[in-house]
């Protein structure tokens, strides 16, 4: 789970660019390609609440049946998005003494985020990444293993190493 407070950037998650604003939250679950992308050196404060699913599968059931590449930004009521961001606050501020109240703040949270994904989600017209982009990523992702050099993967799409460069540098800041 990441709540955007301030900054500006977006998230690439699987193969799309969501713009985010303050308050925006943004959910992957494991092994769903997520980046963080900076559009400017502002600053870009955020919560990050990482956790696992394992031991209650069936409690997390909102998170873990969500296809991957959907449904992973939401963008809540102003009202609701102060509160969520206030509760936010009172896990870090409380994460270190009373684990039942953390706990159940923790779970206030999941709460707003279950009942954002039905209301408040932002719509899937966001900014994707080119075609050649798109398939250039799909085989690093299978191949990452047997990839030796960056002239590899430039060859096999028929695409110069600085405009690869370039590619990469626009659209994921990396």
């Amino acid at each position: 789970i990441y709540d955007n407070v301030t900054g500006n950037v977006s998230y690439v998650i699987e193969k799309n660019i969501h713009p985010v604003q303050p308050g925006d939250i943004i959910l992957t679950k494991p092994y769903e390609y997520h980046h963080c992308v900076y559009h400017d050196d502002s600053d870009h404060l955020h919560f990050w609440i990482i956790f696992s699913v394992d031991e209650n599968p069936e409690l997390f059931k909102f998170l873990t049946e969500k296809k991957s590449g959907h449904r992973n930004h939401i963008r809540l009521s102003e009202e609701t998005r102060q509160e969520f961001l206030e509760n936010c606050e009172k896990l870090v501020e409380n994460s270190s003494e009373n684990k039942i109240a953390s706990m159940a703040i923790f779970f206030k949270i999941l709460a707003y985020i279950e009942e954002g994904m039905e209301k408040y989600k932002v719509s899937n017209h966001n900014v994707s990444l080119p075609k050649n982009l798109k398939d250039i990523l799909d085989y690093i992702n299978k191949n990452f293993a047997s990839i030796h050099t960056i002239n590899e993967v430039s060859e096999k799409f028929y695409i110069s190493i600085s405009t690869l460069e370039r590619h990469f540098k626009k659209y994921l800041s990396m």
